[in-house]
This record gives structure tokens, sequence and C-alpha cells, in this order.
């Protein structure tokens, strides 16, 4: 349900990060099958690294 849903959501806070990355990867690559480019994005160990790469760049 809804509730179950938000609870979820509340109690995984790094899903807000990768739900964010995956927006503006999707905004920046305006892929035309969504489907295929969420699952390559979320099966890919690229999508998983990004993220870290990012921050350990940012701390030098």
């Amino acid at each position: 349900t809804r509730l179950d849903n938000e609870k979820y959501l509340r109690a995984h806070p790094e899903l807000g990060g990768m739900i964010g990355a995956f927006i503006s990867k999707l905004i920046l690559n305006k892929p035309t099958n969504i489907r295929e480019f969420a699952a390559d994005h979320f099966t890919t160990l690229d999508a998983h690294a990004a993220p870290s790469t990012e921050r350990s760049d940012s701390a030098e």
C-alpha cells in the first residue's frame, strides 16, 4: 500500500540518492526506451560506482 511504500522509503534514505542519480542521467541522456535505460542503469556496476567516485573526487 501507499503507507507501506512511504515507510520503506523513510527506512532506506539511500534510495533517494539512487533515484536522484537515475533521474539526472535520465534527463541528460533522454533515452527513447526508458525501461531499457532503467534496467541497464540499475544492473551495471558503473551505475553503482558513480556516486562513490563523485564523492571521492569532490573530497580532494
